[in-house]
């Protein structure tokens, strides 16, 4: 086990460890046994020992695909999402401040399909969760739609 700044936590009567020294502060699978054999050990005395493996990340990619470039359009959009656990939900946001949540999708294959969009630029990404909540979200991407083209028919 590296050396580290680590919180140990018990919910429910399972350990878990975070690195504080990382920027995520990692989650991280761990078997501890938790030695008390004397009651009248002081606090300092009770000690865990644990052997940690590092959780892989969550992964998600997103591709999103315009019906056309002028308003109002429909955007397919679809996340491939991947993690060590089972993934929990995936989710589509609009990024905007404050981010608007678009869609959840909590099966494979991760679709969505927002419909109706007008003109404007809009930056989109997905975010994937794992049931042990560990989540990525996707590099942006930017779609433009252009406002409605009209024609004008003479006589």
């Amino acid at each position: 086990m590296r050396e580290a700044n680590w919180k140990l936590t018990i919910i429910n009567g399972i350990p878990s460890l975070f690195d504080l020294d990382t920027d995520l502060g990692e989650m991280t699978d761990l078997s501890a046994s938790y030695s008390d054999k004397v009651a009248s050990m002081s606090a300092a005395q009770k000690t865990w020992q644990a052997d940690v493996t590092s959780i892989p990340p969550v992964s998600v990619s997103l591709t999103a695909t315009p019906s056309g470039t002028a308003a109002p359009v429909d955007v397919q959009m679809i996340a491939e999402a991947a993690s060590s656990e089972l993934l929990a939900r995936v989710e589509f946001w609009l990024w905007t401040n404050p981010a608007k949540l678009l869609n959840t999708d909590k099966t494979a294959p991760y679709l969505f399909n927002w419909q109706g969009v007008q003109a404007g630029t809009y930056t989109v990404r997905a975010k994937a969760t794992n049931i042990q909540g560990r989540s990525a979200v996707s590099a942006p991407i930017v779609l433009t739609v252009d406002p409605p083209v009209s024609l004008q028919v003479k006589h």
